[in-house]
């Protein structure tokens, strides 16, 4: 069974690539993934907790489209979202090595967007112009070729790079 140390909620679309955060990790500005810690207890899963992180790291709950789509109700959202995640069809699932030993990984959920209701992916494109500032996140980016981006890279979003490009 594998043990996991955190999980991320990555949003793709095809035009304007994968959807980051801009955190400061140590005392650097970095491009990385939005998601956080695994806190493991038989009521929490993996998916549960990409979802709270993301949740709780965006201003999604600000987007103009979040109190028509939801009905202004978080539980909606997070039912969506988890529904989303263990769907196949829009939702592809890649888990790194975190580790030195190789016990422990990270879980990358990369969703399609174009496969999600057009009301939702509005919410998602429009995040990056919302101002937001959250503990150390400074805003959010798109970023279409990881291997052309010339901001700094946080480790996990050198994980996901390696991903892709395999």
């Amino acid at each position: 069974m594998t043990t996991f140390a955190s999980a991320s909620l990555i949003f793709y679309d095809q035009q304007m690539g994968y959807l980051f955060c801009n955190e400061y990790r140590g005392n650097k500005l970095q491009l990385h993934p939005i998601g956080g810690k695994y806190e493991q207890s038989k009521d929490v899963d993996i998916d549960s907790t990409a979802v709270r992180e993301f949740i709780e790291e965006t201003p999604i709950y600000s987007t103009a489209n979040f109190k028509s789509f939801f009905d202004g109700k978080k539980e909606l959202l997070t039912n969506y979202l988890l529904y989303t995640l263990k769907n196949p069809e829009c939702t592809s699932i890649h888990d790194t090595n975190v580790s030195r030993n190789g016990s422990v990984c990270h879980r990358f959920f990369i969703v399609h967007l174009h496969d999600l209701d057009p009301e939702f992916q509005e919410m998602i494109l429009s995040l990056h112009e919302i101002s937001f500032e959250h503990e150390s996140i400074r805003g959010f980016s798109w970023v279409h070729n990881l291997r052309t981006c010339r901001q700094p890279f946080s480790f996990l979003t050198i994980c996901l790079k390696n991903i892709l490009n395999s």
